[in-house]
């Protein structure tokens, strides 16, 4: 197989239902043939789950519920990735967007030695008006100074440049979404006329190549699964509210030669 002039990155988000994981299992087995291995990163120990049928031959399946479980995953795929790297291997994160989460509760946990859920509560209880005494209203910010923040950040932006930009690998991530926001973080001001982004960490969405929006909507008593171009390369012909059945065959083959 002659080495690829590209590697994919791309994030595939949507709410529950709109067939993210799905998408990762029909990749895998239209890599299967070919034997390219896939290498998953499962952050809800759901994946296996969704596999109907035979397992790929070629998938490695690695479950990280928790920050430290996905550091230790990342050294256990790192080696066989580079083993592997010149048929270029595919590695995937499914719910890439529960990360940020995950390395913020790692980091009260080792700091403060409580989870972060109670370092929030802690903190909204600590907001009382000091001329009244009673509690202000609270969005439950975890109260972190600066130097916290850029270990929090620190942490996250290390682990997932790994996977995006060290491995000599292709990079399918998938991540849940949360509504746009109207200032400049904003995903619409990415994204156009997609009206929401991948939830997480607000430069999840920038770092992939190629990103696409996953729906679902009812068509009398069907379910028709739709997908739009959120970003792309610009030479890739961008896609509005497309049906979609098979990720791989219907976009992936358009740009990817496995042989």
């Amino acid at each position: 197989m002659e080495p690829r002039l590209y590697t994919e990155k791309i994030m595939l988000f949507g709410g529950p239902g709109t067939g993210k994981t799905e998408q990762l299992i029909n990749i895998i087995r239209f890599l299967e043939p070919y034997e390219i291995p896939v290498y998953v990163i499962d952050l809800e120990d759901k994946f296996y789950g969704s596999i109907m049928g035979e397992e790929p031959s070629n998938l490695n399946l690695f479950v990280a519920t928790d920050w430290d479980e996905f550091t230790s995953r990342l050294n256990e795929v790192e080696p066989k990735i580079d083993m592997a790297s010149e048929t270029r291997p595919w590695i995937m994160v499914d719910r890439a967007d529960l990360l940020y989460p995950m390395v913020q509760n790692w980091f009260t946990q080792n700091k403060y030695k409580i989870d972060l859920g109670d370092k929030l509560i802690d903190a909204n209880k600590s907001m009382k008006d000091r001329k009244t005494g009673e509690y202000k209203p609270s969005m439950f910010n975890p109260q972190f100074d600066q130097a916290e923040w850029q270990v929090i950040n620190e942490q996250y932006s290390s682990k997932l440049a790994r996977v995006l930009y060290k491995y000599k690998a292709n990079v399918v991530l998938t991540a849940g979404v949360k509504p746009a926001r109207s200032d400049v973080d904003s995903p619409f001001e990415v994204y156009g006329t997609v009206d929401v982004g991948p939830r997480g960490q607000k430069e999840l969405p920038h770092q992939p190549s190629s990103v696409f929006y996953l729906t679902q909507r009812k068509e009398g008593r069907k379910i028709i699964w739709e997908i739009t171009t959120a970003k792309d390369i610009k030479s890739r012909d961008y896609i509005q509210s497309e049906r979609l059945s098979d990720f791989a065959i219907e976009y992936l083959l358009k740009y990817y030669t496995p042989e």
